[in-house]
């Protein structure tokens, strides 16, 4: 309860009551290590927003350990996917991908589309940012692919864009048309609805 309390005081934008609810948590959940998983997880993520970086790379390794022993590998994924995103934040863009690759990988072991995409998004991304063009293009295209097929208008719209820029970067105008075009009819389709 204190998790999914926790949660949601911060997608309502109450960081701190939600890390209380996760701290209060996490000794209560000492012989669940599922629940204890993810309130390290939720903590972390807290940490992370408030750039306590040792703090949340200590829980989710921890929360990593844990998950990959019990084979619970979309959540796995989810901890070096948020590892990654640290690591990025903090201008590591190898690291960032190496760890954006882990989480990849967890994540195709264990069938998670919603996981893949991110992954692949985040991947297309950190190579977009280390001056790799062609690169980004096909990831962020194969994570809109997912995106599309995972009726997730928002992210697909997000990879559109990324591909429409990228196309015009690499000197690409019908792959840049056709993702303009493709931005164009999200949005419309996400106005009408």
């Amino acid at each position: 309860c204190l998790a999914n309390l926790g949660e949601a005081l911060y997608t309502q934008g109450k960081p701190e009551e939600a890390l209380k609810c996760f701290e209060e948590g996490i000794p209560l959940a000492a012989k669940d290590e599922r629940t204890l998983a993810i309130l390290l997880h939720d903590r972390a993520v807290v940490c992370r927003d408030q750039e306590r970086w040792d703090d949340a790379e200590a829980d989710l390794r921890r929360a990593a350990g844990i998950n990959q022993r019990l084979k619970r590998l979309s959540e796995y994924g989810a901890n070096y996917f948020v590892l990654g995103t640290m690591a990025a934040k903090r201008g590591d863009l190898e690291a960032a991908t190496d760890l954006v690759r882990t989480a990849l990988q967890a994540d195709r072991t264990a069938e998670n589309s919603a996981g893949i995409a991110a992954d692949l998004e985040a991947l297309g991304a950190l190579s977009r940012r280390q001056g790799r063009p062609e690169e980004a293009f096909a990831l962020y295209r194969r994570a809109f692919d997912v995106f599309v097929s995972l009726d997730g208008a928002p992210d697909a719209l997000r990879c559109a864009s990324a591909l429409a820029a990228l196309a015009g970067e690499l000197g690409r105008p019908e792959d840049e048309r056709r993702y303009s075009d493709y931005s164009r009819r999200i949005e419309a389709a996400e106005t009408s609805r």
